[in-house]
């Protein structure tokens, strides 16, 4: 069975999505993403590994008693981005 060309992307979509660790982390902070590939030049894949890893150290030190206003902090100098973008980072601690 051949895959036509819209098929196939979404499959290369998918795949691209599994390699990377904590893609449905990425579904709240697909804006985050999107800004680093356009304004980095990052691939998708890149820039969704940055996020997660982010997301996923913040995770960590908040839950032993770490500082969210710290790690606001951090974002800012990590990714440039405004505070705005880090909402979407605590809004998903919630989840």
């Amino acid at each position: 069975m051949r895959l036509n060309s819209l098929e196939q992307n979404d499959l290369n979509v998918k795949k691209k999505l599994a390699i990377c660790a904590g893609y449905d982390i990425l579904i709240t902070m697909n804006e985050t993403v999107k800004v680093l590939m356009s304004r980095d030049g990052l691939s998708e894949v890149e820039a969704a590994k940055q996020v997660v890893g982010f997301f996923k150290a913040m995770q960590s030190d908040i839950q032993d008693g770490g500082d969210p206003f710290q790690w606001e902090n951090e974002f800012t100098q990590e990714f440039g981005l405004e505070p705005d973008y880090f909402e979407d980072f605590i809004f998903r601690l919630a989840v």
